[in-house]
């Protein structure tokens, strides 16, 4: 029963991340293909499905207060980092918390979990795990960005992903 309620709160999640993936999918070349000279579009399709966590579709998935880590989940392997920023913005009034360098020592490019994998219905991955060195306070909301380039896939960047309503954290009013 509880592995049940867990699955069904995460479902919107997923539902939402499935959504923004869309902003990286692309009916392009499978990431094991090379490419040779091929238009930016093209080019920008090859970095693939891109799922983040934590995300908020409103009301219906809260993040743990403390939260401290967010995560973008690739289909790619040998991704890395790029030249871009992540950023993270109290939501109340749109002032910057952090800004967080691709290439910094706050960010960790390793292979997806089997669980990521499984869950996401990937055979492959990277995980890229961004620690924000404090956690997020119960009860607020914020929201996240990604600029381009953030990160690197064969000689591809990504494209830009996030703002206000595009990657909304929304934090539980106490910690579970």
């Amino acid at each position: 029963m509880k592995q049940h309620k867990k699955i069904t709160r995460l479902l919107p999640a997923a539902m939402l991340l499935f959504a923004v993936s869309l902003l990286f999918a692309g009916c392009g070349k499978r990431g094991d293909e090379k490419e040779t000279e091929a238009a930016p579009e093209t080019k920008a399709e090859l970095i693939g499905n891109v799922y983040i966590a934590p995300v908020a579709d409103g009301t219906n998935y809260l993040a743990p207060a403390g939260t401290d880590t967010f995560s973008l989940c690739l289909e790619r392997e040998n991704v890395e980092p790029g030249t871009g920023v992540f950023t993270l913005y109290d939501a109340e009034d749109d002032s910057l918390l952090t800004e967080i360098p691709a290439d910094s020592e706050q960010v960790a490019f390793g292979p997806a979990t089997e669980e990521h994998k499984t869950f996401y219905g990937m055979d492959r991955g990277t995980e890229v795990r961004i620690s924000l060195g404090f956690g997020l306070e119960a009860g607020k909301r914020y929201y996240a960005a990604v600029s381009e380039d953030f990160v690197h896939y064969d000689d591809v960047g990504s494209r830009a992903l996030g703002g206000k309503d595009q990657w909304p954290v929304q934090v539980a009013e106490e910690a579970e």
